[in-house]
C-alpha cells in the first residue's frame, strides 16, 4: 500500500481505541494536568504584570491585561501539544499494551517501563518541545504564518516523542536512532497528522490517545517496521525479554 493509504488506514483504526476504558483515563488526566499547568502560568503572569510599577495607570493596566490574556491564549493553544505529550508519556505504555493485546495477539512481551523512566522521558519531551516552541513563539502571533510554523516545528518533534516512547518497549535503545532515521518520512507524515489533531478543536482532547494508537498501528500493521523486524527473528524486536511468541496477529 502507498504511504497515504497506510496512514489513512492506521488513523481510521486509531479511532477504535477511543472505546477502550483506559483511553478516558488518559484523556482526562492529560487534559486536567495541562489545564492546571496553564492556570499556574496565567496566575504567574498576572502577578508579574501587577508587580510592574510603571503599569499602575488605568489605561496601561487595561492594555496589559487584554494583551497578556490574548498572548496567553494564542501561545497556550500552540504549546498545548508539548505539555499534553509530556503528560501522555505517563500513559502510553498502558494504552499501547491494551491495543496490542486486543488487536495484535502473539507479540513478544514488551519491556516494562518504570514510573521513574516515564517521568524522566516526559520531562525530556517537555523540555525539547516547549523549548523549540517558545523559541518560535513570536511567530505564533502572526495569523496564517503561525499554522505553518507550528506544523513544520512540531511534526517531527511529536512523531519522535511518540515513536521513542513506544518503540523502546520493543527494541534496544541502541537501535532506536538508526530506525528513526530510516523511517524519517513515514514518521514525519504521521507527525503532521498528530500536530494537526492537537490544534483541531475537540480532536485535540483526543489527540494523546489517537497519537498513541496511530503509532502502535504503524508499528504492527501489515507493513509496519516492527512487524518486519519480527519476521526476521524475535531478537530483532526485543533482544532482552522475549516470551517465545513469534507470530504477529493481523489485528
Amino acid at each position: 500500500m502507498s504511504l497515504t493509504t497506510d496512514l489513512g488506514h492506521d488513523l481510521a483504526r486509531s479511532f477504535s481505541s477511543l472505546r477502550l476504558p483506559y483511553s478516558l483515563v488518559m484523556m482526562a488526566s492529560c487534559l486536567l494536568g495541562t489545564l492546571l499547568l496553564f492556570a499556574g502560568l496565567a496566575i504567574g503572569v498576572y502577578h508579574l504584570i501587577l508587580a510592574q510599577d510603571w503599569l499602575h495607570t488605568p489605561w496601561l493596566e487595561q492594555l496589559a491585561g487584554y494583551g497578556g490574556a490574548g498572548a496567553l491564549l494564542v501561545l497556550g493553544w500552540f504549546l498545548f501539544p508539548a505539555v499534553s505529550t509530556a503528560l501522555a508519556g505517563l500513559f502510553v505504555e498502558q494504552l499501547a499494551d491494551r491495543i496490542e493485546q486486543q488487536q495484535y495477539q502473539g507479540l513478544p512481551r514488551a519491556r516494562p517501563v518504570g514510573l521513574e523512566e516515564q517521568i524522566r522521558t516526559g520531562l525530556s519531551a517537555l523540555r525539547r518541545t516547549t523549548g523549540l516552541n517558545l523559541l518560535v513563539s513570536p511567530l505564533y502571533l502572526v495569523p496564517g504564518l503561525n499554522i505553518l510554523i507550528y506544523l513544520s516545528v512540531n511534526a517531527r518533534l511529536l512523531a519522535g516523542e511518540y515513536f521513542d516512547a513506544l518503540a523502546l518497549r520493543h527494541i534496544a535503545a541502541g537501535a532506536l536512532t538508526p530506525l528513526r532515521h530510516e523511517l524519517k518520512w513515514p514518521l514525519f507524515f504521521r507527525g503532521l497528522v498528530i500536530a494537526g489533531l492537537y490544534i483541531t478543536p475537540i480532536l485535540n482532547l483526543l489527540a494523546p490517545v489517537l497519537a498513541t494508537a496511530l503509532m502502535t498501528h504503524y508499528f504492527w500493521g501489515p507493513s509496519g517496521p516492527l512487524r518486519l523486524r519480527l519476521a526476521l527473528g524475535p531478537s530483532n524486536v526485543l533482544p532482552t525479554q522475549p516470551n517465545g511468541a513469534q507470530k504477529v496477529g493481523a489485528g
